[in-house]
């Protein structure tokens, strides 16, 4: 199903620059999804390959299981549509792992809630779609794609920092918000000067 409607304008989105160091606390908000721009009607393995830049081995290796809009899919040439949600992992555990392991001699047995390709899907031009990142492909592909940049609001970065514990800041660590530095500190639940719905642009640098 193609939805376009109400999708964010992430032309909209303040830059937002971080070091290296603040990886390991910003990755867990992959897991819960990020936003990022790419061009509606381009398949499943050139979303992965070109726009997410992964190596096509660890694609078609590593990542074993993908779920589009919540479906498992098998076929790695279907479309995504603007707005569409992309979940990706590597194998699950037990049976239900293997059922829902793209292209497994299981998947049979989840016919009924597999992804099915929309051919009406419009092509071309700008949209947005949700990544999400799941077990070890979450360390091993997060840090790599938070280098080209992911959106998501003012509202999700500053509740991340409130929960890192008190050693996080000892070594005092900064972003760079719209053009100028913010120091991060235990006590901040949000960010100074930034409406909590506001897109960030959020990108570590190398």
């Amino acid at each position: 199903m193609n939805t376009t409607a109400s999708q964010p304008d992430l032309s909209a989105a303040i830059q937002c620059a971080a070091g290296p160091e603040i990886v390991p606390a910003v990755l867990p908000l992959l897991q819960g999804g990020v936003l990022l721009d790419f061009m509606p009607g381009c398949t499943v393995e050139s979303l992965m390959v070109e726009r997410l830049g992964i190596d096509p081995e660890y694609a078609f290796g590593r990542v074993q299981t993908i779920f589009l809009d919540g479906h498992p899919v098998d076929r790695l040439e279907d479309t995504v549509h603007d707005g569409a949600v992309i979940a990706l992992s590597a194998a699950l555990p037990g049976l239900i792992g293997a059922t829902m392991r793209k292209m497994g001699v299981l998947s049979s047995f989840r016919s009924g809630i597999s992804h099915r390709n929309d051919a009406s899907i419009t092509t071309g031009g700008d949209g947005v779609f949700t990544l999400k990142l799941f077990n070890v492909v979450l360390p091993e592909l997060g840090p790599e794609i938070l280098t080209r940049g992911v959106f998501l609001t003012a509202q999700r970065f500053a509740s991340r920092l409130a929960m890192l514990p008190t050693a996080f800041f000892q070594d005092q660590p900064s972003i760079i918000l719209d053009g100028r530095e913010v120091r991060l500190t235990p006590d901040m639940t949000a960010l100074p000067g930034i409406d909590p719905a506001q897109l960030l642009r959020l990108t570590i640098r190398p």
